[in-house]
């Protein structure tokens, strides 16, 4: 799992470094020359949309998300992990719930049959990030309950094995 997050965060950084890059282009295109590319727009919402959605995937696998843990902190070190269980249990049947909305989403006709103004892509290849963002949660979430149940089975001591 470890290559698979390597790999995601590697994707991550081009599709950021690639939009500020075409970002920065078109605003000296615009405001300089008073030029644009069409397909720049759309480049840049579907890459915000993949950073958005597989970074913070990676996110959630890293624990990096924002999270009120001011009172959990108090609790023994067994009863934090069994909150976490139940906390990462409500967030994947989140995810899972999430996932089959999407797949709806990119399966419906209007997204299926369309294409995008500037780049002239299918809709679907672009919205096929949150689907594909809701798997990787998903993944990342097992990995997450190895980890938890590892550590319970320890007597709740110890920090995280990712």
């Amino acid at each position: 799992m470890n290559f698979f997050y390597k790999v995601i965060m590697y994707t991550v950084s081009a599709a950021l470094a690639i939009m500020i890059m075409v970002a920065f282009i078109e605003v000296v295109r615009r405001y300089l020359l008073g030029k644009s590319y069409i397909w720049a727009d759309d480049l840049i919402r579907y890459l915000i949309v993949y950073v958005g959605f597989v970074g913070g995937a990676a996110a959630y696998r890293d624990n990096n998300l924002a999270s009120l843990d001011l009172v959990t902190r108090l609790f023994p070190q067994k009863a934090q992990l069994i909150l976490e269980i139940v906390v990462n249990t409500i967030v994947t049947g989140a995810m899972i719930f999430l996932l089959c909305y999407s797949v709806q989403a990119v399966s419906a006709p209007s997204i299926k049959h369309s294409v995008g103004v500037g780049l002239k892509i299918p809709l679907w290849i672009p919205y096929m990030t949150l689907p594909i963002g809701f798997i990787i949660m998903v993944l990342f979430s097992a990995e997450k309950y190895v980890d938890l149940f590892k550590r319970l089975l320890k007597g709740g001591s110890g920090e995280e094995c990712l």
